[in-house]
């Protein structure tokens, strides 16, 4: 899986790009990315039939400073 966060460590991730490249999945399957300290969908897509996924989506703008972590579900 290749996860890109478009933001230096340190500066403000809000309205950051995430770009979401996965293989090895359940084909066919549901997957999300959420942001999470305070949990929150930014995007969904489903796997292809091969279980290769790509998702494109951005951090929410009105996410507070502070740690966070992108999971891909």
């Amino acid at each position: 899986m290749n996860v890109t966060i478009g933001v230096t460590p340190g500066s403000k991730a809000a309205g950051s790009p995430v770009n979401v490249r996965a293989s090895g999945l359940q084909p066919n399957s549901p997957v999300q990315i959420v942001v999470h300290s305070d949990p929150q969908v930014i995007a969904t897509s489903q796997s292809d039939g091969s279980g290769v996924v790509a998702i494109d989506a951005q951090i929410p703008d009105g996410l507070p400073a502070g740690p966070h972590t992108v999971v891909v579900e």
